[in-house]
């Protein structure tokens, strides 16, 4: 069996696969090869012996959504019959993505009065986002979050108050979990 040390990728990226390469039967395999999906070699064993068991790691540039298949091959002993195992992998392609719902508490707004503006901010993307910052380009930072998980979401609230009539957006700055990129997001105006 095999594992990848990612399990979504932004787009083409370097991953190191690990197999775990075991014989399971009672007689020494020989020859014994692993091919990627190419049918390029990256590991080659002379003997194998029954029970044992060898972790063999490979780093490959692969795509998003796309199937990888990894081989592994050996010859029983004392004969020519081939005895083959593969292992398949597929990355999901990373979608940080926010959904930020604003509303104002209040029935009208007047400068020098202050006023709430309350969130509701989804994860609406496939990854966990991480160091949440959450501004406002009118009043600055609203507030800090560790995470907002993947399909979970966020509810704060803040007073403000307004000096003037003014124009204001939302921006979401964060990183994702998986490769630690930062990803922003930024909300039409509200008057």
């Amino acid at each position: 069996n095999g594992k990848a040390d990612k399990t979504k990728i932004p787009g083409t990226s370097k991953v190191n696969f690990e197999l775990t390469v075991k014989n399971t039967g009672n007689t020494v395999l020989r020859e014994l090869k692993c091919l990627d999906w190419d049918g390029k070699e990256f590991h080659t064993k002379e003997s194998l012996q029954p029970g044992e068991e060898i972790k063999v790691t490979y780093t490959a540039e692969v795509k998003p959504d796309t199937d990888y298949e990894l081989l592994v091959q050996g010859k029983v002993d004392n004969s020519n019959q081939l005895i083959k195992s593969t292992w398949s992998a597929r990355l999901e392609k990373l979608n940080p993505q926010v959904e930020v719902q604003r509303t104002v508490s209040g029935d009208s707004l007047q400068p020098g009065e202050p006023f709430v503006l309350n969130y509701v901010v989804r994860n609406t993307g496939n990854v966990d986002l991480i160091d949440v910052v959450i501004e406002e380009s009118a009043f600055g930072e609203i507030t800090r979050l560790d995470s907002i998980p993947a399909g979970k979401s966020a509810e704060f609230n803040k007073e403000l108050v307004l000096e003037q009539d003014t124009y204001s957006k939302t921006i979401l700055t964060a990183r994702d979990a998986e490769t630690e990129r930062e990803y922003v997001y930024e909300s039409a105006e509200m008057e």
